[in-house]
C-alpha cells in the first residue's frame, strides 16, 4: 500500500481490500464479543440476526472509510508542509508514523468501542422485547478516571422510551466504562434535576443501538468518502451460513 502510493505519486483509485478486510475482521470480532453471540449461531431473520447484520454492515463500511482516510493521509504525506516532494526514505518514515495511528492506536480504541456498542445493542434488543416502559438507570463507574460526562448522568432513571435515551444511551465517549441498569425500581428522574454534560462529543449524542450502528454517523471517517467506498467495503463481507 505504501509502496504503491510512492510509485503512483497519488491517491489510489480504490480502497485497499486486504487492509479494509483486516480492519473489519478485528472490529467485527469485538462486535460479536460484545454482543455475546455469533451471527452464525443465530436463527436467520430473527431480531438478533437482523441487529448483528446491521452492526456488521456498519463495521465493514466504517473499515472502508477508515482505509480511505488512511490512504488519503498517506498520499498527503508524499509532500512536506512546504509542498516539497519527500524522498522515498522520508516518505516511508512519515508513512510509518501514520500507520501506527491507524493500525494500532486508533484501531485499539475502535475495537473497544465495537465491544461496548455491541454490548449495548444486545441490551437494547432485550429492552425492546420487555417494552419501552422498562425503567433504565445510568450507572457510571465512579473513580479517578470517571469523565464529567458520566459523573453528571450517574443515577438518572428514565423509561426506555424517554427521549433522554436517544441522546445518552451508551456509549457517550471513547473508552466508555459506564453501563445501563434495566428493570430498576423507583420513579423517573425529573428533567429539571438532570445535569446535562457540557463537554460530551456531539457525535455521541445518538442512540447507536436503536439505529443498529457500532460507530456514530458523525465520526470524521465518514466525511467526504465516495459512495463506492461504502459499496466496496460491503462487498468484502463473507457469506454467512444461515441457521434455520
Amino acid at each position: 500500500m505504501v509502496n504503491n502510493i510512492w510509485l503512483q505519486k497519488g491517491m489510489p483509485k480504490a480502497i485497499d481490500k486486504d487492509v479494509t478486510r483486516a480492519f473489519a475482521k478485528r472490529l467485527y470480532k469485538g462486535t460479536e464479543a460484545g454482543y455475546g453471540k455469533a451471527i452464525t449461531d443465530i436463527r436467520y431473520n430473527s431480531p438478533d440476526y437482523k441487529m448483528l447484520e446491521n452492526l456488521r454492515n456498519n463495521v465493514y463500511q466504517f473499515s472502508g472509510a477508515k482505509n480511505y482516510h488512511q490512504l488519503k493521509a498517506l498520499t498527503e504525506a508524499l509532500v512536506t508542509p512546504n509542498g516539497k516532494l519527500r524522498s522515498k526514505a522520508q516518505f516511508k518514515r512519515a508513512a510509518k508514523k501514520l500507520n501506527v495511528k491507524y493500525v494500532e492506536t486508533w484501531l485499539n480504541a475502535e475495537y473497544d468501542m465495537a465491544v461496548t456498542s455491541a454490548r449495548m445493542a444486545s441490551m437494547w434488543q432485550d429492552i425492546v422485547g420487555e417494552g419501552m416502559d422498562t425503567m433504565l438507570e445510568f450507572d457510571a463507574v465512579l473513580d479517578d478516571r470517571t469523565t464529567d460526562i458520566c459523573k453528571s448522568l450517574n443515577g438518572v432513571r428514565k423509561p426506555a422510551g424517554d427521549s433522554f435515551w436517544k441522546r445518552y444511551f451508551l456509549p457517550n465517549h471513547w473508552g466508555e466504562r459506564s453501563t445501563i441498569r434495566k428493570g430498576v425500581s423507583g420513579k423517573a428522574t425529573p428533567d429539571k434535576k438532570i445535569v446535562h454534560p457540557e463537554k460530551m462529543p456531539a457525535m455521541f449524542a445518538v442512540n447507536l443501538a436503536e439505529k443498529g450502528l457500532v460507530f456514530p454517523p458523525g465520526h470524521p471517517y465518514w466525511d467526504g468518502i465516495p459512495d463506492d467506498v461504502r459499496n466496496d467495503a460491503l462487498s468484502l463481507i463473507p457469506k454467512t451460513k444461515r441457521k434455520k
